[in-house]
């Protein structure tokens, strides 16, 4: 998986390990080290990062810093995510596509 973060940074993926990487210096921040669980989608925007991963647990991530800001967890893994114009995550796990915002700012 591969994922546009701005003007300088894209997201890769492989297995249990999301990177965003700046391709001017080649420099790269591990998103969400803490989690061991594999990666399933993601989607990649100029503000926030969110990675999905097989535990159900979907992770938004600063990815000028790799911090979390705020995690999800849902009763099943996503298996697609994109940020819609307005700024909310929308997800789709199993045969429903939901739209999720946050208290804190993404």
């Amino acid at each position: 998986m591969i994922g546009w973060a701005g003007a300088d940074l894209i997201v890769t993926v492989l297995h249990d390990t999301a990177r965003v990487r700046d391709v001017t210096t080649g420099f790269a921040t591990v998103l969400d080290p803490g989690n061991t669980a594999v990666v399933t989608a993601i989607a990649a925007a100029d503000h926030a990062v969110a990675v999905a991963r097989a535990d159900g647990s979907v992770s938004i991530v600063d990815p000028a810093v790799g911090k979390v800001r705020d995690t999800a967890k849902l009763p099943y893994p996503a298996t697609a995510l994109c940020w819609s114009p307005g700024g909310q995550l929308v997800v789709a796990c199993r045969r429903d596509l939901s739209l999720m915002s946050s208290t804190s700012q993404w």
